[in-house]
């Protein structure tokens, strides 16, 4: 082959991996994320609108006065796959348990005495009001969580202690300890049973509300 053609065939070849490996390279650039902007000659800040993933257009709203009779005042949104059975009261200590629809179950027997017991299923979650005998805020940590002004504390892990502990659907939870409202230690404690179970549960604080 003539030397003359050789290198022009070589020069093309050339030319062209030169602009498909050009071409490739402009495809992948990409503008860098500013957290800052600058606009009009101002600098402004760029913020970022937190969308929650969690459908709560059908979520119950719970009044713990009008729907469970007890003195302390709260309001919570909860899933509407969820169902209550009014409060168990006693000692200084009122308790709301919340359970799944689809599984909840409850067996009572009748012992000596006409003492009736219940044995309940499906538990999913709880709040406890207990009347403070003496501060132990100090005592206590955690995830710091501000609510109406509140401090409160959120923990996760395995927790098999408390009342009505055994009726859980799982020993795996999630809680959150608020030290001191109004006299009164509140709980609100909610088993994890899913990757989703920990947003529901944030879901739930963010729309809930001391009075």
């Amino acid at each position: 082959m003539n030397k003359k053609i050789l290198s022009i065939l070589v020069l093309v070849i050339a030319v062209i991996i030169l602009g498909v490996v050009f071409g490739l390279e402009k495809k992948e650039v990409k503008a860098p994320v500013m957290e800052n902007q600058v606009k009009n000659g101002q600098q402004t800040a760029t913020t970022t609108e937190e969308v929650s993933e969690i459908d709560t257009s059908n979520w119950i709203l719970f009044d713990s006065q009008k729907d469970a009779g007890i003195k302390f005042k709260f309001i919570i949104r909860h899933p509407e796959e969820w169902v209550t059975q009014g409060s168990v009261d006693g000692g200084g200590i009122s308790i709301i348990p919340f359970y799944k629809k689809e599984i909840y179950s409850e067996k009572c027997i009748t012992k000596e005495g006409n003492v009736i017991i219940c044995d309940k299923v499906g538990q999913i979650a709880q709040i406890q009001m207990t009347r403070i005998l003496e501060d132990d805020s100090k005592k206590i940590d955690g995830e710091l969580y501000s609510l109406d002004s509140h401090n409160g504390y959120i923990n996760s892990g395995i927790n098999k202690q408390g009342i009505m502990s055994s009726q859980y659907i799982s020993d795996n939870k999630i809680w959150v300890i608020f030290p001191n409202i109004d006299g009164y230690k509140f709980e609100f404690i909610m088993a994890i049973e899913n990757e989703e179970s920990k947003n529901i549960f944030y879901e739930i604080l963010k729309n809930s509300k001391f009075n």
